[in-house]
């Protein structure tokens, strides 16, 4: 009886060492879990940020070329008048 109490005992004591040495994988994957979760919390909020700092760009761009195509029809309004002017002055047309 006592050999059987004594292997009862050897099984209860690897049960309750698997059991605990279990329990504290569990809550260190728990808490793993839960580090990378934060982490890919905080990736998303940085991507978010990118993708408004990549909008604000592209407004600035297309803002930026519809300035330059501003500038560049002033330019050749300006090209344009003085041509005129050169046309109608003798001295400029006796030149060419």
């Amino acid at each position: 009886m006592k050999d059987s109490n004594y292997t009862l005992i050897q099984i209860l004591g690897s049960a309750a060492v698997t059991i605990l040495l279990g329990g504290i994988a569990y809550g260190s994957l728990a808490s793993d879990q839960k580090s990378l979760s934060k982490k890919v919390d905080k990736d998303q909020q940085e991507i978010q940020l990118i993708r408004g700092d990549v909008n604000n760009l592209k407004t600035d761009v297309a803002v930026i070329k519809v300035k330059l195509d501003s500038v560049d029809d002033r330019g050749k309004r300006i090209e344009d008048a003085v041509n005129k002017i050169l046309m109608r002055t003798p001295v400029a047309a006796s030149e060419r």
